[in-house]
């Protein structure tokens, strides 16, 4: 007859035996990722515990780290806040990999969750924030803009205006006396090239000009004051040095985003725009001027220099077939020249919500001419980490009332390239005959029932599906690849 002891022993290890049997040994998995604007949702196959640290997370958007994201547990879900919302075209993954020093997520019986990458199902609004290369300090790229060099384009912004004539070189004729040059069929006369930027810009810059009531007189000749030379600013900063000191009694300098300096006279200068350094600038009235215009041209080439120093590159000086009469930065024309849908984006004119970034597979878009405010604008396309093709709607209308024709202009943008960073891009075979069919006429038109399509890029079908009675276009893409 067995003992006592023996039955307790017996009992005891039945007991566990049952235990082990249904201990919970399976690690939770990840059922689902989410993001929805600046949320993100992890949902997982049981409740978790634990708080792992922000080093055993990274989140990219577009492959670009977003900041360092610190998720929170609430039963099975883990959610975390973007920076900055994301938008439907986004790409968002999320890595999670502990190390020892930043704690681990377990399940309720202590099973920790494995090591994984996942792409988040999209449920944002409409729309893109993909960018293309990176900032280059200091220089003026089709990438991002430094912002700690250039002006950002944003809001109200002020403009000092001085007029000023210098002393006339011996070899010149008598000076004329100042005379601002005659205004341009587009209006932009005067400070009409200001309120051209405003409507550039759909309203969201104004540059407010403070014009000094005198014209100056500057004590020395161009060369005298080393323009031109082989380091410009020099020369230039020393005339406009001259030029504020004779008017800063009377002119507030405190609020300036720019100084622009009108020559006046026979002597020659070349319209110059000016971004420096820190340091490197003219204190006035407590604030350090770093960007300056000294201006001969016509208002057009205003507009340029401003937006030079809002940080576009200008494609005048590449020395290779641009975009011409599409894009001011890269036409020499004296009149009025609008800006492509791909510059009002990088100027922050357009929203992420007016960008479309087509991904793997087919889809359907529909843009709207870039001269009015509203809808989607710009469809970028990336075919790398630095280059993309961009889509957009040209008519002629507004900005654009001198073109020729309307349409879908496609071109190239390769923000590594100094060369050629924006390039249009032809249909193959040209579309038209005629007198819009010189090589920067050439846009992509449809016409009712019809379809035009072409390849920009290998492997890469654009089709204009229908051209819209208010002007829009529905555009269909077709992208390879597995995302």
């Amino acid at each position: 007859m067995k003992s006592i002891a023996a039955i307790a022993v017996a009992a005891t290890l039945l007991v566990s035996a049952a235990h082990a049997a249904t201990e919970d040994r399976t690690p939770p998995s990840l059922s689902r990722a989410t993001v929805a604007g600046s949320s993100v949702s992890l949902r997982f196959s049981e409740a978790l515990r634990g708080q792992p640290g922000t080093t055993a997370w990274a989140v990219t958007v577009n492959g670009r780290a977003a900041a360092q994201t610190r998720f929170v547990v609430a039963g099975r879900t883990l959610t975390a806040r973007l920076p900055e919302p994301v938008y439907s075209d986004d790409v968002v993954r999320i890595r999670y990999a502990p190390s020892a020093t930043s704690g681990r997520l377990r399940d309720r019986s202590g099973n920790r969750v494995k090591r994984f990458v996942a792409l988040a199902a999209n449920r944002s609004a409409p729309g893109c924030t993909v960018q293309l290369g990176a900032v280059e300090p200091g220089r003026a790229t089709e990438g991002p803009t430094d912002y700690e060099h250039f002006i950002r384009p944003r809001g109200p912004l002020t403009a000092v205006v001085i007029h000023a004539t210098v002393q006339a070189a011996a070899t010149t004729a008598p000076p004329f006396p100042f005379q601002p040059r005659p205004p341009f069929p587009s209006g932009l006369d005067a400070h009409g090239y200001l309120a051209y930027l405003d409507d550039l810009s759909y309203g969201k810059v104004r540059v407010r000009p403070l014009v000094v009531p005198t014209i100056v007189g500057l004590p020395s000749t161009l060369a005298g004051y080393g323009i031109p030379s082989a380091d410009p600013w020099v020369g230039v900063r020393a005339l406009v040095a001259d030029a504020i000191q004779r008017v800063d009694s009377t002119t507030d300098f405190s609020e300036a985003s720019v100084v622009i300096v009108v020559i006046g006279g026979r002597e020659a200068v070349s319209e110059l725009a000016f971004a420096v350094p820190a340091g490197r600038g003219i204190v006035a009235d407590g604030r350090e001027v770093r960007h300056v215009v000294l201006a001969r041209g016509g208002p057009a080439d205003r507009v340029r220099s401003l937006l030079f120093l809002f940080g576009l590159p200008n494609l005048l000086h590449t020395g290779k077939p641009t975009l011409g009469q599409w894009d001011i930065t890269s036409s020499n024309r004296r009149s009025a020249v609008p800006l492509t849908a791909w510059h009002r984006r990088k100027l922050g004119w357009l929203d992420p919500s007016q960008v479309r970034c087509p991904g793997v597979g087919t889809q359907e878009i529909t843009l709207e001419p870039i001269w009015r405010s509203g809808g989607a604008k710009l469809a970028l396309i990336p075919t790398s980490a630095t280059s993309a093709v961009a889509l957009e709607v040209r008519e002629p209308l507004g900005q654009d009332a001198d073109l020729c024709r309307g349409g879908v202009l496609a071109y190239r943008v390769e923000t590594a390239s100094s060369d050629q960073p924006l390039t249009q891009l032809q249909p193959s075979p040209p579309v038209y005959s005629g007198p819009c069919a010189g090589a920067m006429q050439q846009v992509l038109d449809v016409g009712p029932g019809q379809t035009t399509s072409f390849e920009p890029a290998p492997g890469l079908r654009v089709e204009l599906v229908e051209k819209r009675a208010e002007g829009g276009y529905r555009i269909r893409v077709t992208r390879p690849g597995t995302g």
